[in-house]
């Protein structure tokens, strides 16, 4: 699951942990309750330990992978909260330390505040982002190419000079004053740049990306229109030979987009569900359409979007 669908759950865990806190603070002030024979209070405090004990460990493993400064606070902020916790349900174990609740209060104002200054962190970089933009897309050619780089995603150099009719020695460099500005990506494929806007999700460009060769658009196409495929069908469907099709489906293969499976005397390919599924292959058909200019697959979008 993708770190943006993450966010709202992490978010209402985060209330949850501090709503936790609240409750027990007036179990504290009333007679204890008990749950299998256990203080009810530290129950809750040992749950909520794990909880954010989880937390930390996705939101940690996020950061090491996307390098962003807010998962790095936002990931200490859950230690924090998962330490404190710990610390307060001990007695479930061990006899009441004394010093653990006072270490535990400003374990938890450093929780909030190093969760906090993660968010409003990125607030800030994000306002930053914003007037550096607009500042550098004030003139407007330079603005005319990026909102071609966003509508024609996947687009190399020949292409978007092709559809804009701007010189090709002037695309070339607002295209790389842009890229070295960082509002928007060149990722190079067979030899070639290709420019995607910043807003495409990373799993979205890579496949976007092999979905600019026509013939492998198509086998996804096929394979989305009818769940597997032989050889034959996509020669049939593709009228390319047998070999040019076993070569597009070894690229497939090696991204892990298909797998390949024995049917009786048959070789069959399939989507591999675990890295790709049909909605998603149907979403960036449908939102970078433009980007391909295939009458085939604007007719079946029209037939989508009809259904």
């Amino acid at each position: 699951m993708e770190l943006k669908r993450l966010m709202p759950i992490i978010l209402l865990v985060l209330i949850v942990i501090i709503q936790a806190n609240i409750i027990s603070a007036q179990v504290d002030e009333t007679p204890d309750f008990e749950f299998l024979g256990l203080e009810l209070e530290k129950v809750i405090m040992f749950l909520t330990g794990l909880v954010a004990l989880v937390l930390f460990t996705i939101t940690f493993a996020a950061y090491r992978r996307d390098k962003r400064p807010k998962l790095f606070y936002i990931s200490i902020a859950f230690l924090l909260f998962a330490v404190k916790s710990l610390m307060l349900s001990s007695e479930l174990f061990i006899e009441q330390i004394e010093w653990f609740e006072p270490i535990a209060i400003v374990l938890e104002l450093l929780a909030l505040i190093s969760f906090f200054y993660g968010v409003f962190r990125k607030w800030n970089q994000m306002i930053s982002y914003v007037k550096k933009n607009e500042k550098i897309l004030e003139l407007e050619l330079r603005n005319k190419i990026f909102l071609l780089v966003k509508k024609y995603a996947g687009s190399h150099l020949r292409e978007l000079e092709r559809r804009s009719k701007i010189p090709y020695s002037t695309l070339k460099y607002h295209l790389h004053y842009l890229v070295k500005h960082d509002l928007i990506l060149e990722k190079q494929s067979n030899g070639k740049s290709q420019y995607y806007s910043k807003t495409i999700e990373a799993d979205d460009i890579e496949i976007l990306g092999l979905m600019k060769q026509k013939n492998i658009r198509r086998i996804l196409f096929y394979l989305v229109s009818y769940d597997e495929c032989i050889n034959k069908d996509l020669e049939s469907f593709i009228k390319i030979a047998p070999s040019t099709i076993i070569w597009y489906m070894k690229i497939l293969l090696k991204k892990g987009l298909v797998i390949r499976i024995q049917k009786a005397d048959k070789l069959v390919y399939k989507l591999n569900f675990d890295k790709i599924d049909k909605e998603k292959i149907v979403k960036i058909l449908t939102t970078y359409k433009e980007s391909f200019f295939d009458s085939l697959i604007n007719r079946a979008i029209e037939t989508w979007e009809i259904d």
